[in-house]
């Protein structure tokens, strides 16, 4: 539930519990419990997707730079192969830019794109391990916070 609740927060959103405890059941003594797992969970939900996120980096990180060394080595092998000369030279280095390009590409473009989502997940894992609890004790307080809060959306 609570999962499917943050999915649409932003990163400006302010994030608290509400909990209701009507005044007769006596139920109280297990907000304080009931909290304490549900934030110590999503501190472990936030270290998790930050070991995720240095994967993410150091696997993009190590992609680029083989890429990068196979680019360096055909760039620098290739003239030295064959001579500037010939004809089929330049259509070897055309073809040889092409393929530096296309290998390149893909890590460059999960370093520049990909990492927002992480970034909002461990925000959001974040605003929730550490989110204020209101207790409402009565159905007209509840009633209330409601009417406050609606009107100001």
């Amino acid at each position: 539930y609570l999962d499917t609740t943050i999915q649409t927060a932003g990163r400006n959103t302010l994030i608290s519990y509400k909990i209701f405890c009507g005044e007769g059941n006596g139920m109280r003594f297990l907000v304080d419990p009931l909290m304490r797992t549900i934030k110590r969970h999503y501190n472990t939900k936030q270290q998790l997707t930050e070991g995720k996120f240095q994967r993410f980096k150091k696997k993009n990180y190590m992609l680029l730079l083989i890429n990068f060394v196979i680019v360096m080595v055909l760039q620098g092998l290739m003239p030295l192969i064959i001579g500037q000369e010939y004809r089929i030279h330049s259509t070897l280095s055309n073809a040889l830019d092409i393929f530096s390009w296309v290998i390149l590409w893909k890590p460059i473009e999960r370093l520049i794109f990909y990492w927002n989502p992480f970034l909002k997940d461990m925000l959001l894992y974040k605003k929730m391990a550490i989110a204020d609890v209101i207790m409402i004790d009565n159905e007209q307080e509840l009633i209330n916070y409601h009417i406050e809060h609606s009107d100001a959306a």
